[in-house]
């Protein structure tokens, strides 16, 4: 996938998860390696699953058994319509959660942010973005499908994203602590920045002592983590993603490797590619 943030990045051929090899080179203070689970293992493959499949089998003989978190993105599903939700009805707890933006239309909201790293609140339209997403739209249609969700319903997703800072704060440290107390995160996460009754604003204009809209309690104390770790989907109805390397993506590389060889003054020949060519064909035999 190419590099990022000091990190080679790969991705597997069914788009589980994403794993980051780090450059030494540019990162000297962090883990060699990286890892951002994708929709096909959290909702396809199930969270659990791909936990246990990259812990017990794909990188067992090559770390050590430490998890630490970076990163954890806490949300609840909600089939009710938050569009006429705006910056206006929200009120938090810390100054730094206070930075509020919104996108939609005249009459609807469609994604409304408030906070910023290493913990903000997000909810947008589900519905939208599945449309706007062909790939998105087939998984997650399943996922919801199984959950007895209806195709017409409202449907909004209410996401806390917090940062390895913030939850430090919370003496949280590895993955196995972010997911055991996750309920407890997103409960707090939801007192910390809470969805106002404005109808309830005193007259004096104090928006702390309104009080918070039925819906915002109700998805709080609704909360729960454990089916969502446990479920996945039958894996027949997973579309495998298929890799094909094509000639013309050989020329890319070739191009690229050729150039950086040139760049370094490397005696470059016609002979030596097919030295190098024959030598190849050569090594393919034996291994056959």
């Amino acid at each position: 996938l190419g590099k990022a943030e000091g990190f080679y990045w790969f991705r597997d051929t069914n788009h589980f998860f994403k794993i980051g090899f780090k450059d030494p080179a540019i990162n000297e203070r962090t883990h060699n390696i990286r890892i951002q689970l994708l929709a096909n293992g959290i909702y396809a493959y199930g969270l659990k699953n791909t936990l246990e499949l990259l812990h017990r089998q794909l990188l067992h003989d090559f770390i050590t058994g430490y998890f630490p978190i970076t990163r954890i993105d806490l949300n609840a599903f909600v089939t009710y319509d938050f569009g006429f939700v705006d910056k206006s009805m929200f009120v938090t707890r810390k100054r730094h959660y206070a930075t509020i933006a919104e996108i939609g239309t005249s009459t609807a909201t469609q994604t409304l942010y408030v906070g910023k790293s290493p913990f903000r609140l997000r909810i947008y339209n589900k519905r939208l973005e599945m449309e706007q997403n062909k790939a998105k739209f087939n998984l997650m249609n399943e996922y919801f499908s199984s959950q007895g969700v209806k195709r017409k319903q409202s449907l909004y997703n209410v996401e806390f994203e917090m940062h390895r800072a913030h939850l430090r704060y919370y003496k949280i440290d590895t993955i196995e602590e972010a997911l055991s107390n996750a309920k407890n995160l997103f409960q707090k996460a939801m007192e910390d920045i809470r969805l106002i009754d404005i109808a309830t604003i005193p007259n004096r204009g104090n928006k702390h002592r309104a009080k918070t809209l039925p819906v915002w309690n109700t998805i709080k104390e609704s909360y729960d983590i454990d089916y969502f770790l446990q479920s996945s989907l039958p894996l027949e109805r997973i579309e495998r993603k298929k890799y094909r390397y094509e000639l013309e993506e050989f020329e890319k590389e070739f191009k690229a490797l050729t150039k950086r060889g040139y760049i370094h003054a490397l005696p470059l020949s016609v002979p030596l590619f097919e030295q190098f060519y024959n030598e190849m064909k050569s090594d393919l035999r034996v291994q056959r």
